[in-house]
């Protein structure tokens, strides 16, 4: 079943996408893309990794516009995703800086209620 494999090949290379290596996710991407060429989940990542890889910006970019054009819908679905994705990610990175005061470690103390003592 194509459908199966371009998926599994499209996770592959989402993975590796996200984990910050669009050398090693672009063939994924591309095979994905090659067995699916109307998914516009496939043609929009093939966008990312491309201008990530190639900076061939045109062609990323007719990708990711095409992607939305098919259907705008999933493109914002999974723009949402990589956005929500991108938080997690940033939180992540601050909460490992003990030093940020979003992060701080002191807590407030409460202010003490009235007509108590």
């Amino acid at each position: 079943m194509v459908q199966v494999e371009a998926f599994h090949e499209f996770r592959a290379g989402l993975a590796l996408l996200r984990g910050g290596d669009a050398n090693k996710a672009l063939p994924h991407l591309k095979c994905a893309f090659e067995e699916e060429p109307a998914n516009p989940f496939y043609i929009s990542y093939m966008g990312v990794a491309i201008a990530a890889t190639e900076h061939k910006w045109a062609e990323a970019e007719e990708l990711c516009r095409s992607a939305i054009r098919m259907s705008r819908r999933q493109a914002q679905e999974a723009l949402e995703v990589d956005v929500r994705d991108l938080r997690v990610n940033i939180r992540d990175r601050l909460a490992q800086d003990s030093t940020h005061p979003a992060f701080s470690k002191k807590k407030r103390e409460a202010p003490a209620e009235e007509g108590s003592g």
